[in-house]
């Protein structure tokens, strides 16, 4: 598996990671075995707090748009399933402005992205229906 950007960015900030949890630390949750789970739970979310204040670092220091053009192509490269890592840094960034511009590169360049990252407009239906239905048993009831 190739190693992105991301994951040398965090071990040039000083995290050390074996090479072992440099490739599990930048598959998709859902891809990894259950030896890998083992490695990523016992080892690698430990790190978790360090590798976020890395990304806060490279944010206050480069700026917003460096670490979020890593992120975004980061995620596009999997297919919309992002890493435990991706999941950090789309902590640090905040998640609604990523996964908009993730769809909306992966649409530019014609990539589909896997269900999981479509969940944005599901939830917006969700509210939408629960606002409207509250309205009406309000309306109802008064």
């Amino acid at each position: 598996m190739e190693s992105t950007n991301l994951v040398y960015l965090i071990i040039e900030k000083g995290c050390h990671l074996t090479p072992e949890e440099k490739e599990i630390i930048d598959k998709p949750l859902r891809r990894l075995t259950r030896e890998e789970r083992r490695i990523h739970y016992g080892n690698i979310t430990g790190k978790g707090e360090q590798i976020k204040g890395i990304f806060k670092e490279i944010k206050q220091h480069q700026g917003d748009e460096y670490l979020f053009d890593l992120v975004v192509e980061n995620i596009i490269n999997k297919n919309g399933e992002g890493s435990y890592l991706d999941q950090l840094a789309v902590d640090v960034l905040g998640p609604l402005k990523i996964y908009k511009t993730v769809r909306e590169r992966a649409e530019e360049k014609g990539i589909t992205l896997k269900g999981t990252s479509h969940s944005g407009g599901c939830t917006m239906i969700l509210i939408g229906f629960m606002i409207v239905s509250a309205i009406i048993l309000y309306l109802l009831k008064g």
